[in-house]
């Protein structure tokens, strides 16, 4: 074969090669990862009591902040969302649905909220223990164990310690309303609660029984997903967003959502060296300050 024909015919291939290469990133990236939510909600005969609020007609509220916690089996290495985010995104879906925060009150020095709420994100993930037959199987695919002793997984039994507090974040009380569940409804909930979670849960309570020492729970959204594969800084405006709503409403069977996860992104410009003593910017506190003014209703648009 003629030389440059081979060597037209390698560079051709080469350039198909990279462009085939450089088609599947661009598809990959155009890709978004999405995170399944899971939410209910839950209102008390009390909270029956009390009218939905609306942005016209809004409801007060005093915010108690019990922040990040980590429950069940315990992981190394979790990053926390900053604090500061999560209740600047959860303030501005509370005034969204009419749940305004009492410091923006007009009147605000002159009376009172009607309303505590309070938020708490974090991870529960489960505590299960799998007990049974033992492994007694031999390299040459036999057995040392006795008939009724083998690895016989019908023979196992698994032990979930916390299972209440899973079935109770995936479900809530619709776990009681069985007639609403579909067979797929109940595969969901039994597979969710195997897996750990990342949560979001924000709970109202009636702000003048709390004066009388009284804590009378009005209602209760719960949003969750998995933890396998994101960081819980990337899924908390899905979280989010799922939730609101349903603050202040009742769910029969917990909903499940797909949204999109939250990815950062990184450009670098050109490195230079800069011959001086350059002090690395302090971390942002956990506990930094929402100003109450990012909290405000979203501004009507006119048509």
């Amino acid at each position: 074969m003629n030389p440059s024909i081979a060597s037209r015919r390698c560079v051709s291939i080469l350039l198909l090669v990279v462009l085939t290469g450089r088609l599947r990133l661009a598809a990959e990236e155009k890709i978004p990862r999405l995170a399944e939510i899971v939410a209910n909600a839950d209102v008390t005969a009390e909270g029956r009591l009390v009218p939905t609020p609306t942005p016209a007609r809004p409801a007060y509220y005093v915010p108690v902040i019990d922040g990040w916690h980590e429950e069940g089996r315990i992981v190394a290495g979790e990053e926390p969302p900053k604090r500061a985010e999560v209740l600047r995104l959860v303030g501005q879906a509370l005034a969204k649905e009419g749940y305004i925060l009492q410091a923006l009150r007009p009147d605000a020095n002159t009376t009172t909220p009607s309303l505590i709420i309070r938020v708490e994100w974090g991870y529960l993930n489960p505590v299960i223990t799998n007990e049974g037959a033992l492994n007694l199987t031999t390299g040459d695919g036999g057995t040392m164990a006795v008939p009724g002793m083998r690895d016989d997984p019908t023979q196992r039994e698994s032990t979930n310690f916390n299972e209440r507090e899973m079935v109770a974040l995936v479900a809530g009380s619709a776990i009681k309303r069985e007639a609403f569940f579909s067979e797929a409804d109940w595969q969901k909930v039994n597979n969710a609660i195997a897996e750990g979670r990342y949560y979001l849960m924000v709970s109202a309570y009636d702000f003048a029984a709390s004066l009388k020492g009284d804590q009378v729970l009005l209602w209760r959204t719960r949003m969750s997903t998995p933890r396998q594969g994101v960081w819980m800084r990337d899924v908390v405006p899905a979280l989010v967003s799922a939730g609101t709503p349903l603050f202040g409403r009742q769910t029969d069977v917990p909903t499940w959502q797909d949204f999109r996860v939250r990815e950062g992104r990184v450009e670098l410009g050109d490195l230079k060296v800069i011959e001086t003593d350059v002090k690395p910017a302090p971390p942002e506190s956990q506990d930094a300050a929402v100003s109450p003014a990012e909290l405000k209703p979203a501004a009507e648009k006119k048509p």
